[in-house]
């Protein structure tokens, strides 16, 4: 309705985001030497997935070819600073793809990357942002990746062999079917367990059906982890008893997020991930996140969740290690605020709002 009355004032915004051709990192999966290449952003089917935030994403589906392969995609995020290489100063985001089924593992991307998304098949891309992120309209504003990306010093150390992913002590982890003939080994001399149990921790949840968040506990699961996101903390809260379809908890979705320097309610700080599904097919969508959360994940459908993680983040297994979230980050002047809506299927907005700056805001004066 808002971009209705800016349409009959002659002020519309276009409904869709144009291609814009940027010049990204592509990792081959099948081993071929990493190398910049341009692509055009699109915007079909991003609403339906990952990503579906930024409205336009880099067009990798002829590199991925199975449709499914971008269906099942991910994004992980990375920051440069204070590089000798000033161009590659800025924020990244990695695109890659889960559809184990469809795709080879990528056994070739560098460690640090690795360390942001865990494992993945078909060719990652590395994508560089803008300093403001947003442009005028609220779609994403991407950056060409430079040249000097190639001589950064963790590029020169490439993951070799088996597909690697790191545990917290930086050491590498060979691939899943190198892991199973190891554990089965180590299992015959007593050692284990080569799952997380359950662990029982409380999680903020925010309903979808409108009624108040609140914080109850939950088990974690491993089941189903390894085959989405999420797999690198090898459990995560069970929330399959809210979602219900199991499509639900297969189109997952994380996000980090850190709150410090909260004088006045120290026990809200720390680092959290909120966990939230993109079936839109299959569960209502939530309008009732707060503001501060929707700046993170754009749209959502179902169940919201907020976990929080230990200070250490990980235990001496190298698996996730959860904290309970407080009562006390209810009273979170962010959780009071106003809830915001991020762009739509349709293209119009849930309620008039100015998009990215709008929100970025709402999180300054809340003081997170």
């Amino acid at each position: 309705m808002f971009d209705t009355v800016l349409s009959l004032l002659g002020c519309g915004r276009p409904e869709l985001p144009p291609p814009v051709t940027i010049t990204v990192l592509r990792i081959p999966a099948d081993g071929s030497p990493p190398h910049l290449v341009s692509l055009q952003t699109t915007h079909e089917g991003v609403s339906e997935g990952v990503g579906h935030h930024l409205h336009h994403i880099p067009d990798v589906r002829p590199f991925w070819k199975v449709p499914r392969a971008w269906r099942y995609r991910d994004i992980g995020h990375l920051e440069f600073s204070d590089q000798q290489q000033r161009a590659c100063n800025g924020s990244y985001m990695v695109l890659y793809s889960f559809a184990l089924d469809d795709l080879p593992q990528n056994t070739h991307s560098p460690a640090f990357i690795l360390r942001s998304i865990g494992n993945s098949w078909g060719d990652v891309f590395v994508v560089k942002m803008m300093p403001n992120e947003w442009e005028e309209h609220g779609w994403a504003c991407y950056d060409d990746v430079p040249e000097q990306f190639f001589d950064l010093p963790v590029m020169a150390r490439m993951g070799k062999g088996p597909l690697l992913v790191q545990s917290k002590d930086d050491d590498l982890l060979p691939n899943k079917d190198s892991l199973t003939v190891r554990e089965t080994f180590l299992s015959f001399f007593g050692y284990g367990p080569f799952h997380p149990p359950a662990v029982a921790i409380k999680v903020l949840r925010i309903p979808a059906d409108g009624s108040p968040s609140h914080i109850l506990s939950l088990h974690t699961t491993h089941e189903g982890v390894a085959n989405g996101v999420g797999r690198d903390l090898y459990h995560l809260p069970d929330l399959r008893p809210f979602w219900k379809i199991p499509q639900a908890w297969e189109y997952r979705d994380i996000h980090r997020m850190e709150i410090s320097n909260n004088s006045l309610n120290q026990s809200s700080n720390g680092v959290y991930i909120v966990l939230f599904s993109f079936a839109l097919d299959d569960l209502p969508q939530n309008m009732n996140v707060p503001g501060f959360i929707v700046q993170r994940i754009g749209n959502s459908w179902g169940d919201v969740f907020v976990a929080k993680l230990m200070p250490q983040e990980w235990d001496e297994h190298g698996w996730a290690s959860y904290d309970d979230v407080s009562e006390q980050f209810l009273k979170l002047p962010s959780m009071q605020g106003p809830r915001y809506h991020a762009r739509g299927r349709r293209g119009d907005w849930d309620m008039p709002f100015s998009g990215q700056a709008e929100l970025d805001l709402l999180f300054r004066q809340n003081d997170l």
